[in-house]
């Protein structure tokens, strides 16, 4: 009899929700899924105070054929589909795991919307993870605590590692645009054509998307402004910690900066047909080929997704119009860092991390004896892999719409304990209303303790997830009750830090060390090779 009604149940509902036009169907006393129509057919998700949609399919499985192909529409489905749990997180890295899965390109969405009307703003987050590690199912991403401020959240999963950037010479002979290598990038191109299609049936606003990611989705936000292909999907984007950006970028079928073209990397893996004949673990265990671009992980100059390397695209002011929130946290570097006892390993470090005469950085960044080495080593890691390219989106953003940069140095208790501060990955349960959760330390630190988080971060974190959402809703993070954040802006170039002590007005972060650097890698793009 239970399942007798449960059935009934949900077929009013799926009426309502024809009835409706495809919107949201009232909410349910019983607990029974809402229905919703999409463009590829119905799904039916888990009621609340916020709805919660999971596992829906955005595009059609990379499988077989479709292997390293750019992302495909997804396929009509017929009935209704489940979406009450996460779908399979992309194979990452070179370990078998039960729940990686090659079919995976799937999104999540909360929403505190009751009709289709509703018009509430998006947020879409794309999960960090180096580009080839994460999913958008992660505790640290649940966009409950967002929504029910009155937005629709939305986070993708995206092909990772040589899923997500493979390039070969067939690949781009049957790709229409001959290219190939940044299938990841083009996974989040689709999910953004599926929310403009298909958000409004959620009480989102499609004419009112932001996009956000941390370090390798940091780097995404600024890929997706980079990409014409990208254009007109979204008019703000929150950029926190953007990994890599001034770090030279590799091309498909040229010789940049002493690196293979990608697509010979992927020639000497084998010809396309036996490399889609591989069962997925055996794709990811092959060989990674030496001096190769990436090591097939990374995105590549193709000239049509990505038209040139980023940091050049940057300085050209080639940029698509939308407003930015950018930031990077104070101690990004020591996770990343490895320890340098005296003065000549710092140096030997820096030549390692950034080129040729990048140990007169070391000095710089106050590194003249063996008891400053590590602390300018860290911080040489912090700026060239972050801080720098924030600077630099902040920069290109403001010549043509409005920017605003913020810096985190909160040092919570879990950052205390592990010793490494205000840690890469710190700031985002702050943003996301998420507190305990602490990304990527946790591990490190476990169990949390119960002094981890105290009134000072929650009080942080109600005033940073305020101005993540004033940015959402109106593209300006100032609202009533905060501080006021200037734009960002040459000259002075100010930006919030993120303290202890709450919200303060800082101007000309770190300008001279940041100068040093930019010069030092500026140096190498007019040596790439072209």
């Amino acid at each position: 009899m239970k399942l007798l009604r449960a059935m009934a149940g949900l077929a009013l509902l799926l009426a309502a929700a024809c009835q409706s036009g495809g919107g949201l169907a009232p909410a349910s006393s019983s607990g029974l899924s809402t229905v919703v129509k999409l463009d590829a057919g119905y799904v039916y998700g888990l009621n609340g105070p916020v709805r919660s949609y999971k596992g829906i399919p955005y595009a059609a499985a990379p499988v077989g054929p479709l292997r390293w192909k750019p992302a495909q529409p997804v396929a009509h489905w017929e009935g209704v589909k489940p979406a009450v749990s996460y779908g399979p997180q992309c194979i990452q890295g070179r370990v078998a795991d039960p729940k990686f899965s090659e079919d995976c390109l799937t999104l999540n969405v909360w929403t505190p919307a009751t009709t289709k009307a509703a018009k509430l703003p998006v947020y879409v987050w794309i999960h960090g993870g180096a580009f080839v590690s994460g999913a958008g199912s992660l505790p640290s991403y649940d966009g409950a605590a967002l929504a029910s401020q009155g937005v629709v959240v939305v986070s993708i999963n995206y092909r990772l590692g040589i899923f997500g950037f493979f390039a070969h010479p067939e690949l781009s002979g049957e790709n229409p645009d001959h290219v190939s290598g940044n299938q990841a990038v083009t996974d989040m191109i689709q999910s953004l054509q599926w929310v403009k299609s298909n958000i409004t049936a959620f009480g989102g606003d499609a004419s009112n998307v932001t996009i956000g990611g941390e370090s390798a989705g940091g780097t995404s936000m600024g890929l997706l402004l980079l990409s014409p292909k990208a254009s007109g999907l979204f008019s703000k984007a929150v950029a926190e910690s953007p990994w890599g950006f001034f770090q030279p970028t590799g091309h498909l079928t040229k010789t940049w900066y002493g690196k293979k073209p990608a697509e010979q990397v992927g020639a000497a893996l084998g010809s396309l047909a036996d490399l889609r004949a591989k069962a997925p673990m055996d794709v990811a265990l092959l060989p990674r080929a030496a001096g190769g671009v990436g090591a097939n992980t990374n995105q590549v100059v193709d000239g049509v997704i990505i038209p040139d390397d980023p940091t050049v695209l940057l300085q050209k002011g080639q940029i698509n119009p939308a407003r930015l929130l950018v930031g990077a946290n104070r101690d990004e570097g020591t996770i990343f860092a490895r320890p340098a006892a005296t003065l000549t390993e710092a140096r030997a470090m820096a030549i390692a991390g950034n080129g040729p005469g990048a140990d007169a950085l070391v000095a710089i960044y106050g590194g003249v004896s063996d008891a400053t080495a590590q602390q300018a080593n860290l911080a040489i890691s912090r700026d060239s892999l972050f801080t720098m390219g924030a600077r630099e989106l902040a920069r290109a953003v403001s010549q043509k719409s409005q920017a605003w940069q913020y810096e985190f140095t909160r040092v919570s208790g879990a950052g205390e304990r592990s010793k490494l501060g205000a840690f890469h990955g710190a700031e985002m349960p702050y943003f996301f209303r998420n507190l305990p959760d602490t990304p990527y330390v946790a591990p490190r630190v476990q169990p949390l303790g119960v002094t981890d988080f105290t009134a000072v971060d929650e009080k942080l974190s109600l005033g940073m997830s305020g101005y993540l959402l004033n940015f959402i809703r109106t593209g300006d993070p100032n609202g009533p009750g905060l501080a006021p954040w200037p734009k960002y802006a040459g000259g002075a170039e100010p930006y919030m830090e993120f303290s202890a002590d709450g919200f303060s007005v800082r101007s000309d972060l770190r300008k001279l060390q940041l100068d040093a650097l930019r010069a030092h890698y500026l140096g190498q793009f007019a040596r790439r090779g072209d």
